[in-house]
Order: C-alpha cells, then structure tokens, then sequence
C-alpha cells in the first residue's frame, strides 16, 4: 500500500481532528447532563433543543470513536489504533501501533 506524503498527512489530520471531535462530544455530552440535573427546575434545559444537542454530542464521540478505532494507517496497511499481534489497542495514540508513524508527521517520510 503505497500514498503519496500529501495522502498520508491528510489522514493524519482527519484522525487528529476526530479525536478532537470525540474528546468535546464526550465531554460536552456529560456536561450537559450534569446541568441537566442541576438546573432541572429551569425551563431551557428541558426544550427539546437542549435535548437533541446533547444527543448529536453524543452520538458524535460515539461515532467518531468507532472512525478513530477502524482507520487503517496509510503507510502500513494495519488498524491505526490495534497492534496487528496481541491484543492491544488506543484509539487516542499518536503513533500507529504497528509502524510508529506519528500524528504530527515528522517521520511520515520513513520507509518501513
């Protein structure tokens, strides 16, 4: 399997920016159930608004868990996120698990 470095790096974009998505839909999933029940007598966090927003986060870091969890690393072919031998896994790892290409791109260049 073998990209171009404009191929590559664009997917280590993508997979930086899902892990951005997932990590404030979690979160802001979580805080606006906590508000929910702390401000349950006001009306705002009873509309139905409020309601769908705080679904589409969560469906947001659930979905953008399963993309970070299936992405195949464009240099080795292997699951981004799940060593090829054993059982260990990390979707919010920096590196592949497999081949060692980093997020940030410094060592996109290296062969295998």
């Amino acid at each position: 399997m073998s990209l171009s470095l404009e191929q590559i790096l664009l997917f280590l974009k993508l997979r930086t920016a899902l892990r951005l998505v997932v990590i404030v839909g979690f979160y802001g999933c979580i805080a606006m159930a906590i508000a929910k029940l702390v401000w349950r007598d006001q009306a705002v966090v009873h509309m139905p608004s409020y309601i769908a927003l705080m679904l589409l986060l969560g469906a947001g870091a659930i979905i953008g868990g399963f993309l970070l969890r299936i992405g195949r690393c464009p240099r080795c072919g292997h699951l981004f996120a799940v060593r090829a031998v054993g059982k260990q896994r990390n979707n919010f790892t920096s590196q592949c698990l497999n081949c060692g290409l980093s997020l940030d791109g410094s060592n996109a260049t290296e062969s295998l």
